[in-house]
């Protein structure tokens, strides 16, 4: 009997492995809303975000609602317009990590036309069969103003 209960005890411990496609489904949603924001289209921004939610980029611009993200998206937008920030931002790294059937991880990095860099990391959570994203960060990093080192 008490080879029984280390057996199912032991089995309890083990986390469920993930879907094989949930890679593949993380990937989409990520690769959706960048499409969705570079096209500008706030509502599909949103649309792959979760009611509940929580983004900082660089401890300035938070959203902790749908409602709050929208009108950051609608702010970034129009900073965009203005010639402000770059429209586009090319993702030169990414990783995403299953942590498990219902949790993923991305961290990306990216590159803007004008050199500055950033680091983005995202946790998606899977709830009702889909994937959305729950939390991000964005850390950027501006060009040096420093002239290159000397070898």
């Amino acid at each position: 009997m008490l080879t029984l209960a280390f057996i199912l005890l032991g089995q309890a411990a083990v986390p469920a492995a993930s879907p094989p496609d949930a890679e593949a489904e993380v990937t989409a949603v990520l690769e959706g809303e960048q499409a969705a924001l570079l096209a500008r289209d706030c509502e599909k921004v949103v649309a792959f975000w979760a009611s509940e939610l929580t983004m900082v980029v660089e401890g300035r611009r938070r959203a902790s609602s749908k409602d709050e993200l929208r009108k950051l998206c609608g702010e970034i937008m129009a900073m965009i317009e203005a010639g402000r920030i770059p429209p586009e931002l090319r993702i030169t790294r990414r990783t995403i990590d299953i942590l498990s059937p219902e949790i993923a991880y991305e961290v990306s990095e990216r590159e803007g036309p004008t050199g500055g860099r950033s680091s983005v990391s995202k946790v998606l959570v899977r709830t009702g069969g889909s994937w959305k994203i729950t939390h991000l960060h964005e850390a950027i990093v501006l060009p040096s103003k420093l002239p290159p080192k000397a070898e």
